[in-house]
């Protein structure tokens, strides 16, 4: 589960635009979620609060980047 942080960016950039979840709406909504269930992983001890701050930033740093992917791909 703590390596999958550090992969966002190929999940977000990559897999979700391929797999037709690609406005930026969805983008947003899956994006929340994900930090949502980590934010309670980092409660719970499974995951360094620090990696939870790396998914949070790369979140906010990545989203426009990603929709506009998705605006490319469709």
């Amino acid at each position: 589960m703590e390596k999958g942080i550090r992969h966002v960016n190929d999940y977000f950039g990559y897999f979700l635009p391929r797999k037709g979840i690609c406005s930026g709406e969805e983008l947003r909504l899956v994006a929340t979620s994900m930090k949502k269930f980590y934010k309670s992983m980092t409660l719970y001890g499974i995951v360094e609060a620090e990696e939870y701050e790396y998914l949070c930033n790369t979140l906010s740093d990545g989203m426009e980047k990603w929709v506009q992917k998705c605006i490319y791909i469709d």
